[in-house]
């Protein structure tokens, strides 16, 4: 347990104009975690010098950052086993935004929303009726809408102003769609084709000539995430060929959890870079940049 002496004696230090006094203050503020970010919150509101209100509130975000970069290396390895949770990784990201979220509002949430669908489905439905119900619950019910020009938004990409404000852009109500049906043990995938999001109803046919024979996962239907449209794989065609969109052959391949997490992150990281804030870009960058190979 830190000394609260201590805290008290390194806050003092944060307005010395000494660099190397600062660095040395601020690394040991660092290390101390984020249960130090309290007390750096309370000296924020008694200070009355504008660099040091600035400096304590890098510091604020530099633990944070810290801390969510550790949890994320241990997030990783759980994704390297398929243990992972999509869900943990959203709120992960949003202590990097909101150091103080309240993580059983977000449970609350999201809770509900499993209850509402599980109350409604049975194993007697087709896939199609399954995903009618979650878009009448996603859609309808709690009223989640999204707009596709909102990827410079670097507000709609945090799990947790969503749930609150009820609004996102394409990954955002992608990822919320995809935690909810992985809650659920419904087989529904996000699929990254160019810079769109779209997600399969994917399941496992059987070749019941030849029993020994691998299963081979293939998609039903898709599902627009914006708004839950449903479309054929000729209406995926349509659109790749009306908008001359670049397919690759990867393009129809379900992503894991990770590979997920890696392009919503590369998105927001670009809605930071388009807003000309470089630092929380090269930030959210650094959380997620050992997820994939460079070359990915």
């Amino acid at each position: 347990m830190t000394n609260p002496n201590e805290i008290k004696a390194l806050l003092h230090l944060l307005d010395d104009p000494d660099e190397l006094v600062f660095s040395t203050v601020s690394a040991r503020i660092v290390s101390l975690g984020t249960n130090i970010i309290p007390n750096l919150e309370d000296f924020w509101l008694t200070a009355e010098d504008e660099h040091v209100q600035q400096r304590i509130e890098n510091l604020i975000q530099r633990v944070s950052l810290t801390e969510i970069k550790s949890k994320f290396s241990e997030w990783e390895k759980e994704a390297n086993t398929g243990k992972s949770s999509l869900y943990e990784a959203m709120k992960l990201l949003c202590q990097y935004a909101h150091p103080n979220v309240k993580e059983n509002k977000i449970d609350r949430t999201l809770k509900n929303m499993h209850r509402s669908c599980w109350l409604e489905l049975n194993n007697y439905l087709t896939p199609l009726e399954e995903v009618h119900i979650i878009n009448s619950i996603v859609y309808s019910m709690y009223k989640f809408t999204a707009d596709r020009n909102s990827l410079k938004d670097q507000n709609t990409y945090y799990l947790c102003d969503v749930l609150e404000s009820r609004k996102g852009n394409q990954y955002t109500m992608a990822m919320l769609y995809l935690i909810v049906t992985q809650m659920l043990d419904i087989p529904i995938f996000a699929m990254k084709i160019s810079n769109f999001i779209v997600m399969g109803y994917v399941s496992n046919l059987y070749d019941f000539n030849d029993p020994n024979k691998n299963t081979k996962a293939t998609t039903q239907f898709f599902i627009e995430p914006t708004e839950g449209t449903i479309l054929s794989r000729q209406d995926v065609d349509s659109f790749i060929k009306k908008y001359d969109v670049k397919i690759d052959d990867n393009s129809f391949t379900p992503l894991k959890n990770k590979e997920f997490v890696y392009h919503y992150t590369h998105a927001l990281s670009r809605a930071y870079s388009q807003a000309g804030d470089e630092d929380r870009a090269q930030d959210v960058f650094s959380i997620v940049k050992d997820l994939l190979p460079d070359d990915d």
